[in-house]
């Protein structure tokens, strides 16, 4: 290996963890029911960090990576209206601006989203990498009020974890079947 300096190189940026967070709505994108799939009538939504060490988080990512990191999804599915419209509320009391454009009755265009600000508690999850590892990222796992997340008033949920294969000993249990249909079912 060549000689290589670290001493005055810093160690990776810091990344945020799970909590409580001001987040910005950077982009929205409505998938429309698909007739054929059944799937749809939902909303992706692109956020970044709003405030802190960790404004514009995504943003510098993006333009370092060329990759979003932040989104999570909001139906819109008659069995999800309530919800929904949880998040609607949300934004309603955080953007003046949006309260005035939103017509609870109507045909809203999403894109009036852009530049909302609004509260949201971030947990980990866990996933397989496409190198197998486990690896965690952040989802958005509740919709707050921003003075909820001044006043720390949010509950951190534990890590998801991943669904992991158990270990296998190579014993096979002979207890629950006869040695003739273990015969039969061994291949070779």
């Amino acid at each position: 290996m060549r000689n290589v300096n670290l001493s005055n190189v810093a160690d990776e940026a810091p990344r945020p963890q799970a909590g409580g967070y001001v987040l910005t709505i950077a982009d929205v994108t409505d998938v429309p029911m698909d007739p054929n799939t059944g799937k749809g009538d939902y909303l992706t939504i692109d956020y970044d960090f709003a405030e802190g060490e960790f404004a514009e988080y995504y943003y510098g990512k993006y333009k370092t990576f060329g990759f979003w990191g932040g989104h999570f999804v909001r139906s819109y599915k008659p069995k999800a209206l309530g919800m929904f419209k949880g998040f609607i509320n949300e934004l309603k009391k955080d953007n003046p601006r949006f309260a005035e454009k939103w017509n609870d009755d109507g045909e809203n265009d999403e894109k009036i989203m852009i530049g909302c600000k609004f509260g949201a508690v971030l947990g980990e999850e866990e996933y397989i990498g496409n190198d197998g590892k486990i690896k965690t990222k952040l989802n958005v796992t509740k919709i707050i009020s921003i003075d909820d997340v001044h006043a720390g008033k949010f509950k951190v949920p534990e890590t998801k974890k991943v669904d992991r294969p158990k270990a296998s000993s190579g014993v096979v249990d002979t207890t629950q079947q006869s040695f003739e249909q273990l015969d039969k079912d061994t291949p070779f």
